[in-house]
């Protein structure tokens, strides 16, 4: 139905005494207001009956006598009655905090009321009527007075946070809605010039930040993820691009496994457990994926690196099957610790550079014998080092590393690895004449 309406302070009032004197649901009293008869309450969506309550949750929380109506029509235990004074502040429509003072009874609560126990907590918040999903006590204080003991007490709204599943589905909507909007439309062909080679390497999903972190840090840390890649996306637009190559894994999530640590044991530190970082993190990087191949054919190529192994390769396994049905993105996933690209007359190394021999080593030229006789130009992409840097050119090979978007921890801090600037690079490749540009996104 998603009707869209208003009432003021009195039909508000009307509407929830006539609720509570017929004992009706949020949709049985939808259906009446809305002319389509109580009978017809099954009719109504959760969605208009929760819009309905709140609209009289909203204008009776506006009204001056609210206070006095709520606390003598829906009694509390061990609340004297008529004794709450409590004032609402809104913004948007929504109770930002709740300020006042109840009486309670001694013979009920005892000496609970000089703590802040459950019991006197869950009393409050059943008087003041909010959803301690969604509130905050900040402010408690008890006196004592002459029918019991007076409490002064002070609720704020929770922010928002990436834990709420329901704010979680929304990003998500959100951001794919974005994707289908912006200016760039799909592109499956092949044969043209450019090859762009995002190294999405050292994301660190899931990392405590030396700094300390609140309870919007992981979801602003999601947000930046997603404007830094529409950043390189955006400035790969004066490029001619044939096709991506997108790396997955690369140290995207901070742990390997349940016990908190990396591929070879070593402790981390994490602000979620593993199936947490798991579950969020595997749909920020499908939301990457997608964001790509919606612009352009891309293969996704699984990149072992030391923190995230086998998390790596498992959501990589996930994005094979989630992929499998898509006409523009390719999923690569194999045992193998490195990835060549031929391309043109450009030979192209995706590698994490935790491995032996560190940025400046590479097999190319044994293992991938035959490519590296084709090719002129030959490039070895890595990661791990947090921190851009272009080796000179060694026996035909240049190597190259980029900026990381994690956060500086505990360890970078106390080995000194601070100062670098944090970001998500990618490079385009000429087919006829190797690296053509670097492409910058930085915070």
């Amino acid at each position: 139905m998603n009707k869209k309406f208003s009432i003021d302070i009195k039909t508000a009032k009307q509407l929830d005494e006539m609720r509570k004197t017929n004992q009706w649901s949020w949709k049985q009293l939808y259906a009446y207001y809305f002319g389509l008869g109580v009978d017809r309450a099954d009719e109504v969506s959760p969605l208009d009956a929760d819009a309905l309550r709140k609209q009289v949750e909203r204008k009776r929380s506006k009204d001056p006598h609210t206070e006095l109506a709520l606390s003598v029509g829906d009694s509390v235990e061990g609340v004297i009655p008529s004794s709450a004074s409590i004032s609402y502040t809104l913004s948007d429509d929504e109770v930002q905090t709740a300020t006042g003072q109840i009486t309670i009874s001694k013979s009920e609560f005892g000496e609970d009321y000089l703590t802040v126990s459950d019991k006197v907590v869950k009393t409050l918040f059943e008087h003041f009527h909010l959803d301690p999903r969604k509130y905050e006590l900040v402010n408690y204080k008890p006196t004592a007075d002459p029918k019991g003991f007076k409490v002064s007490a002070t609720f704020k709204r929770r922010p928002e946070t990436v834990y709420d599943e329901q704010i979680v589905i929304k990003r998500y909507t959100d951001i794919l809605n974005h994707i289908g909007s912006l200016a760039i439309p799909k592109v499956h062909q092949v044969g043209t010039e450019n090859l762009l080679v995002i190294n999405f390497a050292d994301i660190h999903w899931n990392k405590m930040p030396h700094s300390g972190f609140d309870e919007n840090y992981l979801a602003n840390f999601e947000m930046m993820i997603y404007q830094a890649l529409n950043e390189i996306l955006d400035s790969a637009k004066k490029f001619d691009i044939s096709r991506v190559a997108f790396t997955l894994a690369h140290d995207f999530f901070q742990t390997n496994d349940s016990r908190g640590g990396t591929k070879k044991g070593t402790p981390v530190s994490h602000i979620l457990g593993y199936r947490d970082m798991f579950d969020i993190g595997s749909r920020i990087l499908a939301t990457c994926v997608a964001m790509v191949g919606r612009h352009y054919m891309v293969d996704c190529y699984y990149v072992m690196a030391n923190h995230d192994e086998d998390s790596g390769w498992h959501v990589s396994r996930e994005l094979k099957l989630l992929f499998k049905d898509s006409p523009s993105i390719n999923i690569i996933v194999d045992s193998m610790p490195f990835h060549y690209i031929e391309w043109g007359s450009t030979l192209v190394e995706l590698k994490h550079a935790n491995l032996k021999g560190g940025k400046a080593h590479s097999s190319m030229a044994v293992t991938a014998r035959e490519a590296w006789g084709r090719t002129k130009y030959h490039y070895s992409v890595g990661g791990h080092l947090h921190g851009e840097y272009v080796t000179k050119e060694k026996d035909g090979l240049v190597a190259m590393g980029s900026r990381a978007l994690s956060d500086t921890d505990e360890w970078h801090m106390l080995e000194g690895y601070v100062g670098n600037l944090r970001g998500i690079q990618a490079y385009v490749i000429s087919s006829r004449g190797g690296l053509k540009a670097t492409l910058n996104s930085n915070i």
